[in-house]
């Protein structure tokens, strides 16, 4: 048999448990966001979006269509490792709005730039994570 015992597990397959802030936590933190969430209790405010009365929208406080995707869709990418709300209602919901407001041409120009934090995602083997990332 082994000696001293049977190998120990090295937990490569184990998804880590902490992770470093991202950089949405910090600028949400810091108040330098270009959107903010709000809480919606007007039947009216949802009725625009066709979502379901109450709850919380992202309010952009610039027009989507002159925010540097280069800069914040990576941003955005990045977001989706976090675990608190309400970070990660942000992340989900700001790049949904990003990628749905914004022209086929511009976005493909900033494709480039979510691959690192894309695989950084993937690599944390977080089921939650992969899945909202995927």
């Amino acid at each position: 048999m082994y000696r001293g015992g049977p190998p120990k597990p090295t937990g490569v397959f184990d998804s880590q448990t902490e992770f470093p802030p991202t950089k949405l936590s910090e600028l949400y933190h810091a108040g330098t966001m270009p959107c903010r969430v709000e809480l919606v209790a007007n039947e009216d405010e949802n009725s625009k979006t066709g979502r379901p009365k109450g709850g919380r929208t992202i309010k952009w406080l610039v027009p989507v269509s002159e925010i540097e995707l280069d800069k914040m869709l990576p941003i955005f990418v990045e977001g989706l490792r976090e675990k608190m709300e309400p970070q990660t209602y942000l992340a989900r919901r700001g790049l949904e709005d990003l990628i749905s407001k914004v022209t086929v041409k511009k976005l493909l120009a900033a494709l480039r730039s979510i691959v690192y934090p894309l695989k950084d995602n993937l690599r944390t083997l977080d089921e939650d994570i992969v899945v909202s990332t995927l």
